[in-house]
Order: structure tokens, then sequence, then C-alpha cells
């Protein structure tokens, strides 16, 4: 298992019903989890429907675990400036995703492994955020 924290595991109080599984893990502290993730109806359904951070869901904890490692690193998105594949480098001072076409030069940091992919992998909405 790859290093990534912080990492928060609970139990679905829906059961299952939006989220897909009986546990959820997440890459946050647990006083960051999104409130409406839990909600019973459709807040809570629409929040699973809408959803684009990494959530690992299964019916173990273990397995929730393994589900967000895999969406966090092995799902790493292409640059959406040029469509190559995309490098993810770290050392103890951080992380950062970088374009492998080396003329295009895309990049964006974290300061963890986790952190650098969620945020190469949601950089829609993190508009502002590249450094080209």
């Amino acid at each position: 298992m790859r290093d990534f924290y912080p990492i928060t595991i609970v139990r679905d109080p829906n059961a299952g019903v939006y989220s897909g599984g009986m546990f959820i893990a997440w890459n946050r502290e647990a006083g960051d989890l999104p409130a409406r993730a839990f909600i019973n109806g459709d807040e809570g359904a629409a929040w699973w429907a809408e959803n684009t951070e990494p959530v690992g869901v299964s019916d173990t904890p273990e397995d929730a675990l393994v589900d967000l490692e895999t969406k966090l690193f092995d799902e790493l998105q292409t640059c959406p400036f040029c469509g190559e594949s995309a490098i993810l480098n770290w050392d103890d001072e951080g992380a950062e995703v970088i374009c492998a076409n080396h003329d295009c030069g895309a990049t964006i940091r974290g300061r963890t492994r986790a952190e650098a992919v969620r945020r190469w992998n949601t950089r829609v909405a993190e508009a502002g955020a590249w450094e080209v």
C-alpha cells in the first residue's frame, strides 16, 4: 500500500443506498467530511450523483481503502492542454503531477501524493491553479 494521509473510513449511515458500499474511505480528516454525503433522501442522493472527489466504497473497510487508493493513484487523467499522459513525482517536501509532454509543461503540486493526484484529476474545478 502507498502512503497517503489523512485517511478516514466510516460506515455509511445510509447502508450504501447512495454510495454503493457499506463503508466509505476518504482522503480527508474526519472533521472535513462533506455533511451532504451522509444525508438521507434527495440531497444525499444528489451529492453522490454530482461528486467528482475520489471516494473509496465497499462492503468492508479494507476494500474501501483499496478502492480509494486505486481511484487516487491508478486513474491519473491525461493533460487537459495537450492530451498526453501525466507523471507523478514526490519527495519529502511534497508531490507534483507533470504532463509527460515536455513542450507542454503543465504541472500541479500538492503537500502529499494523494493531494497532487486529486488536484490534477479535479483540475477543471480549480481554475487558475495551473503552473505552466
